[in-house]
Order: C-alpha cells, then sequence, then structure tokens
C-alpha cells in the first residue's frame, strides 16, 4: 500500500513543472539519486538492530530518536519564527506571504484588494 502510493506521487509529479522554480520539475533528481544510497544502508542498518536487540532497547531507542527530532524540529521552527517576526516588523508587514486575501468589502480572488491583514501580527497595509 505505502509503495503503491509511492509510485503513484511520482507518477503524478514526475511531468510536473514548477512556475516558482523557473519551470524545473517538481522532482530534483540529483537530491533523489544522491540519498537513495543512505536511505537503503540505514533500512539495512535498523533491520538488523531490530533482529539484534531485544524489544524493550528498541522501543527505548525509538522513543529517544524521537524526543530529538521533535525538540530540533521546533527549536528550528521557534528560530524561523523569531526570524519572520523580525523581518516583519523590521520592514513594517511590507512582505506579506501569498496567499487568499480579502479586502475590506469581504470579496475574495481576483478583485481589487484596498487592505490586507496579516494574521499572525495583526498588522494592516492599506
Amino acid at each position: 500500500m505505502v509503495t503503491g502510493g509511492s509510485v503513484a506521487n511520482v507518477m503524478c509529479n514526475m511531468f510536473t513543472r514548477s512556475a516558482k522554480f523557473g519551470g524545473q520539475t517538481v522532482v530534483d533528481y540529483d537530491i533523489a539519486i544522491l540519498s537513495e544510497p543512505f536511505m537503503l544502508l540505514g533500512v539495512s542498518v535498523g533491520v538488523i538492530c531490530n533482529l539484534v536487540f531485544p524489544e524493550w532497547l528498541v522501543t527505548i531507542l525509538f522513543a529517544v530518536f524521537l524526543a530529538c527530532s521533535t525538540f530540533k524540529t521546533c527549536k528550528n521552527g521557534i528560530f524561523h519564527w523569531n526570524l519572520e517576526s523580525e523581518e516583519v516588523n523590521r520592514n513594517g508587514c511590507g512582505n506579506l506571504e501569498n496567499g487568499l486575501v480579502e479586502n475590506e468589502t469581504g470579496a475574495k480572488g481576483s478583485e481589487e484588494v484596498s487592505c490586507v491583514k496579516e494574521p499572525s501580527s495583526g498588522c494592516r497595509i492599506n
């Protein structure tokens, strides 16, 4: 089931081009080729460790790995949140993300936008 989902995802994204990155394909094949040997090595080491170590040790190692990964991800997220908040404060809310915006009349889409409010900081741009 996982393999089928992965194959379907790759087939859908294989020929899709991204306008954001100058018409390049969505799948970066150089990184995929570079990371594949390390993924296979990780699977091999994981299978060997699962066979050699007792079940309680595998569970503890998994919990430690999950805690470390969660801590690192949260730390990185907070760092980027603070970095973006400083940029918004410095630029006076000038660089908003692209997305769905509403004007003051409540109309959405391609109509003229007279005022935009950023959700995270509450800044208004007229």
